[in-house]
């Protein structure tokens, strides 16, 4: 397969990560039963060679049972539930920290690590932006952005600059904190769309790590 093909099945894995990631919405619930999210899913993993997680069959099987409008209004109330149990809160306090601060020393240097891996890339969150940038739905469209836009801006300096910062912000943070993070959810969510969501994003790891300075 060439760049060209990789580069959009890497973009496309990373954006549809991103929207499990985010709080549940309805359209999340249209993508996935509508089929679209789980053939994207499934069309980007051989192109990148990447494995089909454990939890692939759990999953089909949960969305085969899910045809009716009253089905999928349950399974986003079932969902928003367990994203707050596990992201947000629960009796025991946040089960799944999303933010890599959590998992890393010296939180406040991380934050500040990623809000200068996001200027060096010409990104900037919004002042109002609900969210610290250490969360992981922002670092996933940023590395979807940067995938994007690498090849956009030329073979010059401004390419080679771009694929720094994204193989220092993989190396020197992604990829060190997504495995506890992967390995919190599988642990401890009771949601097989969590599970398949972590585990796809776990298997992501190693073609980051083969694929620096491509």
């Amino acid at each position: 397969m060439n760049s060209t093909g990789q580069r959009l099945a890497e973009v496309a894995l990373l954006r549809r990560l991103y929207e499990v990631f985010r709080f549940p919405e309805a359209p999340l619930i249209a993508e996935i039963y509508g089929g679209n999210w789980l053939s994207d899913v499934a069309n980007s993993l051989p192109v990148l060679g990447i494995d089909y997680p454990d939890s692939w069959n759990a999953i089909q099987e949960s969305i085969v049972g899910a045809e009716q409008p009253n089905d999928q209004i349950s399974i986003l109330e079932s969902l928003i539930t367990e994203y707050s149990r596990l992201f947000i809160n629960s009796y025991q306090g946040i089960l799944v920290s999303p933010y890599g601060s959590a998992y890393l020393a010296g939180a406040d240097q991380v934050a500040l690590q990623v809000t200068e891996w996001y200027r060096r890339a010409g990104v900037a969150l919004p002042p109002d932006y609900p969210y610290p940038p250490d969360y992981l739905p922002v670092e996933l469209e940023f590395l979807a952005h940067l995938t994007q836009l690498i090849p956009e801006v030329g073979t010059g300096e401004a390419a080679s600059d771009l694929r720094l910062v994204k193989e220092e912000f993989c190396r020197n943070h992604f990829c060190l904190w997504i495995p506890s993070f992967v390995w919190k959810v599988v642990a401890m969510s009771k949601e097989p769309l969590y599970v398949l969501a972590a585990q796809v994003l776990q298997n992501f790891i190693p073609y980051f790590q083969a694929r620096q300075r491509i």
